[in-house]
């Protein structure tokens, strides 16, 4: 026995040599009576030992707890060659089914997976002399990776993996092992019956603090602070996390970006809402899908740019932009019919396009059914819902996406959707305010500029909203909305009542709002 102690303790000292040497001594955990292994810096990937590229010399010429051995124990002996002779069992069966499995791996590497953005939330330090102050430093890591789950383009770490680093240089490692793009850090410190709470967030490749934000609450409210502040810091960390990859995929040379930086650049394009700009995102999506062939995010992001280009009179042949865009929707739906970011973008192309509507309303609904429902989701049902008149149901979901995500990149449209909503039940004030504020976000627009100008025709502002209402004509006028209204009445309130006033003629707004129109 003593001199098995002494083999294990010596294979045992050479394995942390060699892990020390790698700067991976945090794999191993040993104490006087236990060996561990930290399967959370683990990934094993048997597959390469099979593939013809990796050394199968080494990945399979060795043995299981090779150099380990334990003389006149017979029993240990037993059970080593059983361990060794189940894994050749196992070696063999995936082996012989080797290349279906490569297949699948290389469908799965086609995944939109790869656009969500990485990141992790450390362990909160903390000063108080609360006993409950490591109670809430953990609550407040667990919380807030929560609620950013719901969030389709971020992926959050496990909490359970960040808050087992305590130290500063395991959380160095773990940040770097992990290939994280962005973490989230804070601290908690008491002054008297106070706690002051401080949040980061850093860009991994950078270094540097691209946000940052201080709350404070009492002790007596101490179990209530985590849901409040995550709440509250959610949305925040993903706008600028959005705005943060838009603009380093902006200043890059596409030659130097891979398809997670192809994406975010064909993302930040389209948003710049100009003939050109939609083209852009085009043909950066298309440079992903050669990259990665299956990528529905890239297949539904380029549909609805072609369906804008169709709807907004950009393009030189609207109908094969049209037939483009349909395809495209559909075509990400059937690679990936559980992600809320293509049935969002795929919905919105069918209903830009002004086909289809019902099917639309399936997939926004369908992804309205997944556990956490994400805010551009919300954004699409509500603009489905004022196509289909439910304008109701609109108004709540349009209430729903600003209350997720208030800076979210589409606030301008939401805000318009929310306008538009009030204004069709004939709360003309707060149409009015929803509008303007809009207005102010994307003054070029044509769903914004229209509803803004019937709005401040509704609260009989007739030369403001005839100063919209050029502007609107300039951009396009009523056939850029066409798809978007469904009946006379939405069309003469939106479009067509903005256009007559730019001409000088007056309407009986009781008429319009009050009443059906013939």
């Amino acid at each position: 026995m003593e001199k098995g102690q002494a083999s294990l303790r010596r294979e045992i000292s050479n394995l942390r040599q060699t892990l020390t040497a790698q700067g991976a001594d945090m794999i191993l955990r040993v104490s006087s009576t236990e060996v561990e292994l930290d399967l959370n810096y683990l990934q094993v990937d048997f597959l390469s030992t099979l593939d013809g590229k990796a050394d199968r010399s080494i990945a399979l010429g060795a043995e299981f707890l090779e150099g380990l051995d334990i003389p006149y124990e017979e029993g240990f002996e037993d059970w080593l060659r059983l361990c060794r002779s189940n894994l050749d069992e196992l070696r063999e069966k995936i082996a012989a089914t080797a290349s279906t499995a490569t297949s699948l791996e290389t469908s799965t590497k086609n995944t939109s997976a790869s656009f969500k953005t990485k990141l992790a939330i450390l362990p909160f330090t903390h000063w108080t002399t609360d006993p409950n102050g490591s109670a809430l430093a953990s609550s407040l890591v667990e919380e807030t990776s929560h609620v950013l789950s719901r969030y389709a383009t971020l992926l959050v770490i496990d909490p359970a993996t960040s808050l087992s680093f305590g130290r500063k240089d395991e959380q160095i490692a773990f940040i770097k092992r992990s290939n994280l793009r962005y973490f989230i850090g804070g601290n908690i410190r008491q002054d008297g019956n106070r706690l002051k709470i401080t949040v980061s967030l850093t860009d991994c490749q950078s270094e540097l603090k691209i946000f940052s934000k201080k709350f404070e609450g009492s002790l007596s409210n101490f179990f209530d602070l985590p849901d409040e502040i995550a709440a509250t810091l959610a949305p925040e960390i993903d706008g600028n996390i959005d705005r943060n990859e838009k603009r380093i995929a902006a200043k890059n040379p596409v030659q130097e970006q891979g398809a997670y930086e192809l994406y975010w650049k064909a993302n930040a394009a389209f948003r710049n809402w100009s003939a050109e700009s939609i083209g852009d995102a085009i043909s950066l999506t298309a440079a992903v899908l050669e990259l990665e062939p299956n990528n529905a995010w890239a297949k539904s992001l380029g549909g609805f740019c072609h369906a804008v280009l169709a709807t907004y009179q950009w393009s030189s042949d609207p109908a094969s932009a049209r037939l483009i865009a349909k395809d495209a929707a559909l075509k990400a739906v059937e690679w990936e019919p559980g992600e809320p970011i293509v049935l969002g973008y795929a919905a919105g192309t069918l209903a830009l396009i002004g086909e289809d509507i019902e099917n639309a309303d399936r997939l926004v609904k369908r992804a309205l059914e997944m556990e956490f429902p994400t805010s551009g989701i919300f954004f699409w049902s509500g603009w489905i819902d004022l196509i289909r008149r439910d304008f109701g149901a609109a108004q709540k979901k349009f209430e729903t996406c600003l209350e997720i995500n208030p800076n979210s990149a589409v606030r301008p449209f939401m805000l318009s959707g929310m306008a538009l909503s009030r204004l069709m039940q004939s709360s003309f004030e707060d149409a009015e305010a929803h509008a303007l504020e809009a207005l102010q976000l994307l003054p070029k627009q044509p769903i914004v500029l229209a509803t803004a100008g019937a709005a401040k025709l509704a609260t009989g502002k007739s030369e403001e909203a005839t100063s919209i209402a050029r502007t609107f004509l300039s951009v396009g006028g009523i056939e850029t909305l066409s798809p978007l209204l469904k009946d006379d009445r939405e069309k003469l309130i939106v479009t067509a009542l903005v256009e007559k006033v730019s001409e000088g003629k007056q309407f009986d707004i009781a008429q319009l709002f009050g009443q059906p129109v013939a």
